[in-house]
């Protein structure tokens, strides 16, 4: 009996270490991120802002592709039973096959004519010599990503914390803030290459602890690289897709509208960021146990899981978007600046996607955990295609409103159809209910 209780107790304190790591790595990444748009805005021109924001948007939609889902898909490897005695043989072959995805896109864009991205969007003339230590950012990027979620894998939520969000950002607020101390003169590829810096030297400090992890799997041959590239290619499709849905705006708004426009886009972007950070919290806690879970099938185990979830982070998010609607004038010029004052209406707009991203739950998760994969991938398509059409429907017109307004709706449209999927094909219900739902099911 005293055994079991303390069982009992040590997997509760796990839990909330766990979720104390992955609240602290969200909660760490929200308040950098702002304050690096912040320096940024006091250290660099709007045009310079603007380019920041485009090539940061580039590598998080190129570090998906060239993940090619497994960030995904590792977790799912090392947590289900048939995958155990091959988990080495994956992470290993994981590895090569990042590796030579980065490779690839390395050289599509090396052989691609020097104007091609100069004619399309407007910007700096010398865009081309920041393209090839972007390709640096999305390689360390990408490889970053994936050990992260290698240490979730095993559980380390504290190292999978401390190398995904916390330390990348804290480095890079750090940085900033030396040089607007010292009121330091840096250039734009400055910025970049120290980003780059950062996320290599990460990976150098991670190696250790990984290899003290990898040590004790056996090497067990069988594990094709086309049965790798089958589980992780509808994620990474969904994945792509789903990126596409919320950087496509701010990519057709470069094209066809000004820099200014961009640069209020982003600042936006990153402070109705904030509205979101509950969920990703929760997404991240819970996607071993849901894991885990469905090798079980215990779904109402998994239904009473996601239910604590979403009223969660719901709550917490529903306060904050009042607080940023109520308020969000008064921040935009206190952080950023009388020029920023123009995306106020950005911001609402975007807290309402947001916060209906949220009392969505975790679909997605859930989806791609209990093998569903192709399913992200179909809505995550069909949204995709309604957002791009969107916005070159209102974009044109409406500017960084209708970015604002497309990626909204396409985020919320695509959440609708994942709810649906996931109930259909799981009997899992990662929605916000109503209380009076809750007890009519009891009933």
């Amino acid at each position: 009996m005293e055994s079991g209780k303390r069982l009992i107790n040590l997997t509760r304190s796990k839990v909330t270490g766990d979720s104390a790591w992955v609240t602290a790595g969200f909660a760490t990444n929200a308040f950098s991120s702002l304050f690096v748009s912040i320096l940024l805005a006091r250290l660099f021109s709007e045009n310079n802002v603007a380019i920041y924001f485009l090539f940061f948007s580039m590598v998080i939609v190129l570090s998906a592709i060239t993940q090619v889902g497994l960030n995904v898909t590792v977790v799912k490897v090392l947590n289900k039973p048939k995958y155990i005695e091959f988990r080495l043989a994956y992470l290993i072959k994981m590895i090569f096959i990042i590796l030579a995805s980065n490779i690839f896109l390395s050289a599509i864009i090396i052989l691609t004519p020097s104007d091609f991205f100069t004619e399309i969007i407007t910007i700096d003339q010398n865009i081309n010599q920041y393209l090839y230590i972007v390709l640096f950012w999305v390689l360390f990027f990408s490889l970053r990503s994936y050990l992260s979620e290698v240490f979730r894998g095993f559980h380390d939520i504290k190292r999978a914390a401390l190398y995904q969000r916390i330390l990348p950002n804290i480095l890079l607020m750090l940085f900033l803030t030396i040089v607007y101390i010292f009121q330091l003169n840096i250039e734009l590829h400055t910025l970049l290459i120290s980003i780059v810096f950062i996320n290599f030297f990460l990976i150098c400090i991670s190696l250790p602890r990984l290899m003290a992890y990898l040590k004790v799997l056996t090497y067990k041959p069988g594990v094709q690289f086309t049965h790798i590239l089958a589980s992780g290619g509808p994620i990474v499709m969904g994945q792509s897709i789903q990126f596409l849905i919320t950087q496509s705006p701010i990519w057709i708004l470069t094209i066809v509208s000004t820099l200014e426009s961009v640069a209020d886009y982003g600042v936006a972007t990153r402070l109705a960021a904030v509205v979101s950070i509950p969920l990703l919290i929760a997404n991240n806690v819970i996607m071993p146990k849901i894991a885990k879970l469905f090798g079980d099938e215990n779904i109402a185990i998994i239904n009473k899981t996601l239910n604590v979830s979403v009223i969660a982070s719901s709550s917490l998010s529903l306060i904050v978007t009042i607080i940023l609607v109520i308020n969000g004038e008064w921040l935009l010029f206190l952080l950023f600046g009388e020029e920023y004052l123009l995306a106020y209406d950005l911001l609402i707009i975007l807290c309402i996607g947001n916060l209906i991203n949220v009392v969505s739950g975790s679909p997605a998760v859930v989806l791609a955990m209990a093998g569903f994969e192709n399913y992200v991938m179909y809505s995550s398509f069909l949204a995709g295609i309604l957002t791009i059409s969107i916005c070159f429907s209102i974009i044109p017109t409406y500017g960084a409103v209708g970015a604002a307004i497309a990626a909204s709706i396409g985020i919320s449209v695509l959440n609708l159809v994942l709810v649906l999927f996931c109930y259909k094909l799981t009997d899992a219900k990662t929605y916000l209910q109503m209380p009076s739902m809750i007890a009519n099911k009891r009933a």
